[in-house]
């Protein structure tokens, strides 16, 4: 039982490592390069973006399998359905207070609030009250009792500080909402557990991928609907993407159709699980990604776009947009695990894999490498980069986030004390 248990963790590592350098690859490409380039070479721009494009979708997919393999361990251990589903509650709140923790960190240190005495008021309960969320999150034991107080006291300290940032400075404050894929992680995974615990959908694979799909299928009928909605702007950034009036686009990742990718990754956990009991983690790994590419590239082809849309559009005009966001989801998926089955074929090769300690540590190479990608470091050369030093600068920290990843999981190397000579 060992083996396929420590061939699973690294399915997840190495899927989660190569999330994390497309990721570098695409943040570094949209922060770095010189907007120029995209006029001067549209087609090499598009493959970037084809390639930097599926990080975020196998974050959030990633998810739904770890939750996957998760229930389904926690059931083979004999552990209640209600502590495994409060757990990973717990989990996905982390993991969106996380989300917020970045932007109050980008706006106190790259938007500089921390040197505008005007703005501590709303600096100091923000920060405070945030630090207190993430350690009751720490402290809350199987009745959720023993970090209750904590989070409490935490939430409405940082409800507290966005109020009186909303009142000082309401320009910068206003993106303190904005939904981004941490926030879309956090989400899926507290929406999984609430609905497994509700209705048990989260030890379902042909229920999960379902609703997943029928997530994707609503978010461009919703965002239509809500075009020219008066709903506040932080509620309509976590439902969809669409801008209302005079308001900022505030769903960077909103929950449609962001949800649908966990969803679909709890379908893609429980197959894998299944299949790697009888045949080997390796093989099951290859199979499903195999899978899953072949459906993807067949929802990108001709037959769907050159046909279905097409005659959806002419003779079923109420259905067609329900039809788009499902294929590119499956599309979506499908390519990032094309691209892990083509890596755990080099790890098989090779028996090096170099990014699995970055999957393991991506919650710090994510915040470490914004900060090079977007935030102050990145000032000096910001938009202003050519494909080649802009390809230097891409290998080089991506090399020092291993580095970094390497540093936190083994420490830092120590000297070996010399024997003394006879």
């Amino acid at each position: 039982m060992s083996a396929p248990r420590e061939g699973r963790l690294e399915f997840v590592d190495d899927a989660r490592g190569l999330a994390v350098v497309l990721m570098i690859f695409w943040h570094t490409a949209h922060g770095w390069i010189d907007p120029a380039v995209h006029t001067e070479s549209p087609r090499t721009w598009d493959t970037m973006r084809v390639f930097g494009g599926t990080a975020a979708p196998l974050f959030v997919m990633l998810a739904g399998v770890s939750a996957a393999m998760k229930l389904s361990g926690d059931t083979a251990r004999g552990k209640s359905l209600g502590d495994s589903c409060r757990e990973l509650f717990a989990r996905g709140l982390h993991v969106l207070a996380m989300g917020y923790a970045l932007r109050i960190y980008t706006y106190a240190v790259d938007d500089r609030a921390l040197l505008r005495p005007g703005a501590w008021p709303a600096v100091i309960p923000l920060v405070l009250g945030l630090f207190m969320v993430l350690e009751g999150l720490e402290r809350l034991g199987p009745r959720q009792k023993a970090g209750a107080g904590f989070f409490g006291v935490g939430a409405a300290l940082y409800a507290f500080g966005v109020l009186r940032a909303l009142e000082l400075e309401p320009s910068r404050a206003a993106y303190f909402f904005k939904v981004d894929v941490l926030q879309a992680i956090g989400a899926s995974l507290a929406i999984i557990a609430l609905l497994t615990r509700a209705v048990r959908i989260g030890f379902s694979a042909t229920a999960s991928v379902v609703f997943g799909l029928l997530v994707a299928s609503l978010t461009d009928p919703v965002s239509a609907a809500l075009t020219d909605s008066t709903l506040a702007p932080a509620l309509r950034g976590y439902l969809t993407s669409t801008p209302g009036p005079r308001t900022p686009n505030l769903g960077g990742f909103p929950l449609l159709p962001w949800v649908g990718y966990g969803f679909f990754g709890v379908g893609i956990g429980h197959a894998y699980v299944r299949l790697s009991r009888h045949r080997s983690p390796e093989l099951a790994v290859v199979g499903v990604g195999a899978l899953l590419a072949g459906l993807g590239a067949i929802a990108n082809g001709p037959p769907f776009h050159r046909h279905l849309l097409p005659w959806a559009q002419a003779h079923l005009p109420a259905l067609a947009p329900f039809l788009y966001k499902p294929l590119f989801l499956v599309n979506k998926v499908g390519f990032g695990l094309g691209l892990l089955v083509l890596y755990r074929l080099f790890v098989e090769a090779t028996g090096r894999s170099p990014f699995r300690t970055m999957g393991k540590t991506s919650m710090l190479i994510y915040w470490v490498h914004m900060e090079f990608a977007y935030g102050l470091l990145a000032k000096p050369f910001k938009r202003q980069l050519g494909l080649l030093e802009w390809l230097v600068g891409f290998v080089l920290l991506t090399a020092a986030m291993m580095a970094v990843a390497h540093v936190r999981q083994f420490g830092l190397p120590r000297r070996t004390a010399r024997a003394p000579s006879a």
